[in-house]
Formats: C-alpha cells, structure tokens, sequence
C-alpha cells in the first residue's frame, strides 16, 4: 500500500463545532479527498493533525464531493466510537487494544475525543490493506468492526458518509501502518463470536446477517 485516501478537512478546531460550523463542515467535507502517503513520518502527521489538533475526516470518499451513501465512493479507514454513557459496557483503549491484537484486527491509531475526561471518551481507527468500493461491502465490514467491539457507539455504526471530529491527545499511533483484510476481519468476527458465546455463535452470526441488510442513518460525531 502507498497510500491512504479519505475526506480530510484542512480546518483544525479546539473544541467541538458548534451549528454553524457543523454545516459549513458537513458541506466541504465531501470535496476534500486527500492521497495520504504511507511512510512512518506522514503517518504519524496524520495522527496528530486528527488527533491532536481537531481536524475533522471522513473515512470514505464522495462522487462529485456530496457526503452522503448514495455518492459513496471507495473506503479505506474504518473508525469506532467509544463514549462509554453505558456503565454496564465501560471499556479502555487498553481493553480495546488488546482485543485488536487478540483477533488480528491493528489499530491505526486512537485519540480522546474533545469531551473526554481521563481517556474515557475515544475514537479508535483502522486501515484496509485494499480500497473497498462497493458501499455494502463497506457497510457490512463497519459493522463486522461494531461486532467485535460491541461497547462501541452502534448507532450509526453501519454509515459509511458518517464524519468524525477530530480530538484532542493522540493515545496511540501505529507508523507502520499495519493493516486488515476482508477476509481476516469476517474470519476473525465468527471467531470472537465462538469465544463469547460459544455453542450459540450461530445465532449471533444470522443476527449479525439481519443487521447488514438494515438502512443506516447518516451521522456526525
């Protein structure tokens, strides 16, 4: 891989958008695909400049700069929330980090989202060894993703035109850029389903099979 193409606003924030930003945002967004090239020091660039210094990205890219499902166009990153509002579904980027590596699914890198306090609020990224460009197969692995990490935001999980905010302390980043396949990642959900709930992964995985064939809702966060 030689590079990484996204939607990378070039306007770094301190704290979260307010109304009007969030829409003058959610307009350009769209128009601003970026080639990121992949070598250790423009990776950790990247790192910073989303996860330290605010700026606001969208793992997919758009057909004729509208972000929306419809214009999808190809997807590399995969990105989940954790807000940890469910106490009963708490996680640490630790926890969340060694489950990644447990399932062979490397994290990219993770950052503190502006409302966090003592690392409890965080987004956590990942990188597609390929350009994805079918939009379901795209949606299916999103959720494939919230599967695994079910502790995640679920929401808006399966939305591929959703924009992310950037944060504020960057507490993880890979310059190596390791990466995921398809194959590994369905490979892997049916096995962290065998591991949790044994002789009932079955019935999990035509959950699962249900969930895909959903509509998703269009997010920010």
């Amino acid at each position: 891989m030689n590079n990484i193409y996204m939607s990378l606003d070039n306007i770094p924030y301190n704290s979260k958008p307010v109304k009007d930003e969030i829409k003058s945002l959610s307009t350009r967004i769209g128009g601003s695909a970026k080639n990121i090239d992949v070598t250790p020091g423009i990776i950790t660039t990247l790192c910073n400049q989303i996860g330290a210094n605010g700026h606001s990205f969208c793992t997919s890219t758009f057909k004729d700069g509208k972000r929306d499902k419809e214009h999808f166009e190809q997807q590399q990153l995969f990105a989940l929330d954790f807000d940890n509002k469910d106490t009963k579904k708490s996680v640490t980027f630790e926890q969340v980090k060694m489950r990644a590596d447990k399932y062979d699914l490397p994290v990219l890198f993770a950052y503190d989202t502006f409302s966090s306090v003592n690392h409890d609020k965080f987004r956590v990224v990942f990188l597609s060894d390929s350009s994805i460009s079918d939009r379901k197969s795209a949606e299916a692995m999103q959720r494939a993703f919230g599967t695994v990490f079910p502790e995640s935001d679920q929401a808006c999980v399966g939305d591929v035109s959703r924009m992310f905010y950037g944060g504020k302390e960057v507490i993880y980043c890979d310059s190596n850029t390791k990466t995921f396949n398809v194959e590994s990642l369905f490979r892997n959900m049916t096995s962290y389903l065998q591991d949790t709930y044994k002789e009932h992964y079955k019935r999990k995985l035509k959950e699962f099979s249900n969930h895909i064939t959903r509509p998703t809702e269009k997010c920010i966060s």
